[in-house]
């Protein structure tokens, strides 16, 4: 942005941003979507967005990746639900040991893995 210009940054961002928090849907409803859009747009397909005026806009990668797959990964942690989703969705799973204990882990695996089939 030049000096001298007062608010024209701001009018740009408005057309040229398409991730806005405005009307956001919470988190574990987006998620079930939300991996066959990013491998859709990994694989050079675009996908339709609202951008800061308001207006619907296809928005798609560039450049294009050089990876052929896209691994997703889904953040679990004690909700089992969580672990089955991230299966039934082919997704790997995140997860870590500060809040629990490995033998509470094996039933969420176990969750996750009958789900991936």
């Amino acid at each position: 942005m030049r000096p001298g210009r007062p608010g024209r940054g701001r009018r740009l961002q408005r057309r040229t941003t398409s991730c806005s928090h405005r009307g956001a849907t919470p988190r574990p409803s987006r998620t079930p979507r939300a991996p066959a859009e990013l491998r859709d747009l990994w694989a050079g397909k675009t996908v339709r967005r609202v951008n800061g005026e308001g207006r619907k806009v296809e928005v798609g990668t560039y450049p294009r990746p050089g990876q052929g797959a896209l691994d997703l990964w889904l953040t679990c942690s004690s909700d089992p639900r969580g672990f089955e989703q991230a299966g039934a969705l082919g997704l790997h799973v995140l997860t870590g040991l500060l809040f629990q204990q490995v033998e509470g882990l094996v039933p969420r695996v176990r969750a996750y893995l009958v789900a991936r089939r």
